[in-house]
């Protein structure tokens, strides 16, 4: 019951229910990556419940520790990112370039009022860290899996209303921008 305890410690109740049973069958090969089945329909709604019931239970609260979420090893991760990375992500150079796209995806809640500069500096990670992405991930021959991993880290980083509306906010301060692909190393 501990070790669970420690895994659903960052987790959004509703964020892990939704993982696991938004997979349908159109998501085989994807469930297949993830060594997870895919949920029927009809069970999906029920399985959200008792994993959601189960989190709270363990944790005694939905886990989603406000806009920026719970770092307990102050890595910059959230957390349940953390858990994700470390699960499915074996390789270190994959892995390290993963964690370089999750600290800056995660910068961006950390943005508190407009601030141009702030946007600006959190924009500019992101491209590096996606840029590292694709750099790490095909120069392994990883073919589609650079993108796959990037969307799964935004979908996961803002998995809330909140989250979400957030980064809106930071893609419209974004809007009529003009920048560049980051030039240098790439990966830190």
């Amino acid at each position: 019951m501990m070790a669970f305890s420690h895994v659903l410690t960052g987790l959004s109740a509703y964020s892990l229910a939704a993982h696991y049973a938004d997979l349908h069958e159109g998501d085989v090969r994807h469930a297949r990556n993830l060594n997870v089945h895919p949920v029927s329909t009809a069970k999906r709604p029920l399985l959200m419940l008792i994993v959601s019931l189960v989190a709270l239970i363990v944790t005694g609260c939905s886990g989603n520790h406000g806009l920026t979420g719970k770092d307990t090893d102050r890595n910059g991760i959230r957390d349940d990112v953390d858990i994700y990375l470390t699960r499915y992500l074996a390789d270190v150079h994959q892995s390290n370039a993963a964690k370089q796209a999750a600290r800056a995806y995660q910068s961006v809640l950390g943005i508190r009022s407009p601030n141009p500069d702030a946007v600006r500096r959190a924009n500019l990670d992101i491209g590096r860290a996606t840029a590292c992405l694709y750099e790490v991930f095909l120069g392994q021959g990883s073919g589609d899996r650079p993108g796959k991993v990037s969307l799964d880290l935004e979908r996961l980083t803002f998995n809330t209303p909140e989250r979400r509306h957030h980064y809106q906010a930071f893609n419209a301060a974004l809007n009529g921008a003009a920048w560049s692909l980051p030039d240098g190393r790439l990966c830190d």
